[in-house]
């Protein structure tokens, strides 16, 4: 009889438990509810960027980034919305912070080589370049760029070292005549630039800046007619542009139309009145004339500017000098 009771006491306690126990585990989820995964608000954040709400994808990324940073994709789509944005400089440090997850990301690659070159942040957007051209060698557009940020960067010889690696290699286009042109301009090979430029506006009369560079090259080799109808062309597309000016000026000079060349140097001022170039040529015309005190206004005004204009001591030097 003891035995029966003591088993009945104990089944009565382990149900007594068990009850309690299920009963206490069946409330827990009503206590706290599960967090909501990063990926739904990257979800949500694809669709408020199909619908145009870019502001609020920003933020639905942003939540998504804070539960799961590691993700690279987040970051990249982040950067996406900030280009759409016009937020250039917020969607570079998201693509930057995309590749520190993943360092091969060849689509953050290309958007950021782009970013770079809007910014004029060349040398790095070379960089970017470099990973393009040997993981797509076939690309003539990455090839392109990555001449165009050595040439921008001030390194025209290694635009050319490209651009002839590229066509070594089968690669043809006709921008390889404009960007080769631009090279030999920098490097002041104009006979060069002359050739490959007058190629290139024979198919693409339209582009302005090589219409720009073409007639420079030729005003300053001599060729004063074919200069002047090409920066012609360029100044009836791109009228606010100084250097067209300025260049116009010295084409006059040399047809001795000195009226005409102080005019074209006042317009180039009009429109841009802390450019050097402009202020040391106007400089140099105003002493060609004779007139010592506005030049040495017009090199002081140059310095002022860019200290480091040498050319601009050089003559406040020899004004000196005539006036011992």
């Amino acid at each position: 009889m003891n035995l029966r009771y003591i088993g009945k006491f104990f089944l009565t306690v382990f149900v007594t438990i068990l009850i309690f126990s299920c009963s206490h585990r069946a409330v827990q989820p009503e206590a706290q509810e599960p967090k909501l995964p990063a990926f739904f608000f990257y979800k949500k954040a694809l669709s408020s960027i199909e619908a145009g709400r870019f502001e609020t994808a920003r933020a639905e990324l942003d939540t998504a980034i804070s539960l799961r940073p590691e993700f690279a994709q987040f970051h990249y789509t982040r950067g996406r919305v900030f280009e759409m944005l016009q937020q250039p400089d917020s969607a570079i440090v998201s693509y930057q912070k995309a590749l520190l997850f993943k360092s091969f990301f060849p689509e953050v690659w290309r958007r950021l080589s782009e970013l770079y070159f809007q910014e004029h942040r060349y040398q790095r957007a070379a960089l970017l370049l470099r990973k393009m051209v040997a993981d797509q060698p076939d690309s003539i557009r990455f090839h392109l760029l990555l001449a165009e940020a050595y040439l921008y960067n001030q390194q025209p010889r290694l635009a050319l070292e490209r651009l002839n690696y590229f066509e070594k290699h089968g690669g043809k286009s006709d921008e390889v005549l404009r960007v080769k042109g631009l090279a030999y301009f920098k490097r002041h090979d104009y006979s060069r630039c002359i050739d490959l430029l007058r190629r290139y506006v024979r198919i693409h009369p339209e582009n302005t800046k090589v219409q720009k560079i073409l007639g420079i090259a030729c005003i300053e080799t001599g060729a004063l007619e074919e200069g002047i109808s090409h920066l012609n062309i360029a100044l009836s597309k791109a009228p606010d542009d100084p250097e067209i000016y300025l260049y116009r000026a010295h084409y006059f000079i040399k047809r001795q139309k000195n009226d005409i060349a102080r005019d074209q140097l006042a317009l180039a001022l009009q429109l841009d009145s802390t450019n050097v170039e402009v202020l040391f040529d106007k400089g140099r015309f105003e002493l060609s004339q004779g007139d010592t005190i506005s030049a040495e206004s017009y090199f002081n005004k140059a310095i002022q500017v860019k200290p480091s204009c040498w050319r601009c001591y050089k003559f406040l030097g020899i004004i000196a000098d005539q006036r011992k």
